[in-house]
């Protein structure tokens, strides 16, 4: 046995084996779109999302509507990286949500705002993405690229606080306000306190 077929041979068992074990999968448009090395990207995007909230008709919330927040801000580098191109791109979201509705019949509404995980990506093409400067790229015949890419989700470095989205992950929240007279924090039995 040659000693290449005896490289590809191992190189395909590992890939297989992590290709088993990791499930995560993202779709990014244009992560490995041919582009002139030293192109940047600067991105800003927002997103609304309301509506009701359904939960199981045994719990006490009744009437919850949601109404989501997200803005997003994200930079992108490319690079050359052994004659080929890679890319680096961070983005960084904020996020508030207002919910309403009845917690064992009495009105209420909970505010939440914070900065969201950090999304960090390298990408690089592994054929047919040349490192070109912008006038070779003008001249270069359009082909097949095959790519691949690393992704990261740090979380914010800040502790959570009352109010930040790992809070609203995290431990369930122990506050919400009733809209009568003033805020009240549940009692040990689930109860309101006046």
């Amino acid at each position: 046995m040659r000693k290449t077929d005896w490289v590809r041979r191992l190189s395909g068992f590992f890939f297989a084996l992590w290709s088993s074990v990791l499930t995560a999968q993202e779709l990014e448009p244009r992560s490995y779109s041919a582009v002139p090395v030293g192109t940047n990207f600067l991105v800003a995007t927002y997103a609304r999302s309301t509506g009701d909230i359904l939960f199981d008709p045994s719990l006490p919330v009744t009437d919850l509507h949601a109404g989501i927040n997200t803005y997003s801000l994200g930079y992108s580098h490319s690079f050359g990286l052994f004659d080929h191109v890679a890319s680096i791109a961070l983005l960084a979201p904020y996020a508030n949500a207002s919910v309403t509705g009845n917690v064992e019949g009495a009105p209420g509404h909970v505010y939440r705002s914070g900065a969201g995980d950090l999304h960090f990506r390298f990408a690089v093409d592994l054929l047919g993405g040349p490192a070109l400067d912008p006038t070779e790229f003008a001249r270069r015949r359009p082909g097949t690229l095959v790519g691949a890419s690393l992704s990261a989700i740090a979380p914010p470095v800040t502790e959570p606080a009352q109010g930040s989205p790992r809070a609203i992950r995290g431990q369930p929240s122990t506050e919400f306000v009733r809209t009568t007279n003033h805020a009240t924090k549940p009692s040990s039995k689930g109860t309101q306190s006046a």
